[in-house]
């Protein structure tokens, strides 16, 4: 546990300064597209705060006030924390078709190097001390460390293009911040099912889902679980993963999987992953 919590403060001081690197950059060099990068960096860090809060309050003893323990508290907080993000998005949404665009300076791209080295090696990091300790919240951590890295790769396609055609900053703003309005809608809908879902062993479900798994190289499957919120189906898949499975490989595999079970309408509208060392 205190190697869980060291990791989730040195995951907010290292989100702290992403954040700060990507704004103050696009600040300095001309680039929307970077600041709202950096916008999105900084949700992640307020995930990891709130990450650690509950982590917190989940250890505390029970009291008069709250018989069964501090459980829920985390939760609701995730809820607020995404409504706040949906308002971010759409602020910067509506706000980048009224803004000034002019050419992005190149010299840029150093800046974005430095980010993308930073978040792959923390990404990784988290990665093999999640498997380590069997830690779900560093896992999750992990995760979004390594979406951050692909938006911030991305968004290099735009800030390039910008600095020729200014108008693709604009494209850059708008599509970052609709991956923070999507953040938000995916914090909320987890916390809502959490809150309010109730198991369901629907077997036919299960067993459609085991079907059609299929197990990567260092990758195998575990078990299902189901919750049911009004027939909104979430599933937590777990999955033991290998030592020498990295991170990009099971981000693959997941999407993979996920998209398999789109296309099999299974009625299931979320899906988790529970990670494990093998």
């Amino acid at each position: 546990m205190k190697r869980e919590r060291r990791l989730t403060v040195f995951g907010i001081i290292i989100n702290s300064l992403v954040t700060f690197l990507k704004i103050y950059a696009g600040m300095v060099f001309n680039s929307y597209t970077l600041m709202v990068s950096g916008y999105y960096t900084l949700c992640n860090m307020s995930q990891d705060f709130l990450a650690y809060s509950g982590s917190v309050a989940r250890g505390r003893r029970a009291s008069r006030t709250e018989a069964f323990g501090y459980g829920k508290w985390p939760l609701l907080s995730l809820v607020f924390y995404g409504l706040i993000i949906l308002f971010l998005g759409l602020f910067v949404f509506i706000k980048s078709f009224s803004l000034n665009y002019v050419r992005t300076d190149l010299k840029i791209l150093f800046i974005i190097l430095i980010v993308l080295v930073s978040l792959v090696m923390f990404a990784r990091n988290l990665f093999k001390n999640a498997k380590d300790i069997q830690s779900e919240m560093l896992m999750d951590m992990a995760h979004y460390t390594a979406y951050d890295f692909y938006l911030s790769l991305v968004s290099i396609i735009f800030i390039a293009i910008s600095s020729f055609i200014p108008v693709f900053d604009m494209f850059g703003s708008l599509y970052l911040s609709l991956m923070i309005m999507l953040k938000s809608v995916n914090v909320m809908l987890n916390a809502f099912v959490m809150l309010n879902g109730q198991n369901d062993q629907n077997k036919k479900i299960i067993k459609a889902v085991e079907k059609i798994i299929n197990e990567g190289d260092g990758i195998y499957y575990s078990n299902s679980n189901l919750v049911n919120v009004k027939n909104f189906y979430k599933i937590s898949i777990e999955v033991l993963v290998d030592d020498d499975v990295n991170l990009t490989d099971l981000i693959l595999w997941e999407y993979h999987l996920m998209e398999k079970i789109r296309v099999n309408r299974l009625h299931i509208s979320m899906v988790e992953f529970l990670i494990y060392k093998r």
